[in-house]
């Protein structure tokens, strides 16, 4: 096992993007609320210190890291701006856009680091990971 998938937004990232998303989805249905998502994505989220931390050791351990997102590819801009924020999108070695389908992503041979249960019962190595809120 050498590759580490992390959750964006809730483990990597603090959750306010998902709560955002989640009511724009009841105010305005799914296609308006992906609209309104793509334009309107927080830039300020505030960094999970606790598992960057983790990070940065699995990558001094030789681990290539992944940013495992249920973002959808046409946010690839957003994601970059929320992680420069913070000067580490460097340290990923690949991007995965769930495009709201990450539970029906098989990842075997990797640690896999998430808030939601869904996202990690596929994995052999999956962790749950408490939301990070602020």
């Amino acid at each position: 096992m050498s590759e580490v998938y992390v959750d964006c937004d809730g483990t990597l990232l603090d959750d306010r993007t998902d709560i955002l998303f989640r009511s724009k989805v009841i105010e305005m249905g799914m296609e308006a609320a992906l609209d309104w998502y793509h334009n309107n994505c927080p830039d300020d989220l505030e960094l999970n210190i606790a598992i960057w931390l983790r990070l940065v050791q699995y990558k001094a351990e030789g681990y290539k890291l992944s940013l495992w997102t249920n973002r959808g590819p046409n946010q690839i801009w957003n994601t970059i701006i929320n992680l420069q924020r913070w000067g580490i999108c460097d340290m990923f070695d690949s991007f995965v856009f769930g495009n709201g389908q990450k539970t029906n992503i098989k990842i075997k041979e990797a640690i896999v680091l998430d808030n939601e249960y869904d996202n990690i019962k596929n994995a052999v190595n999956g962790e749950y990971i408490p939301t990070f809120t602020i």
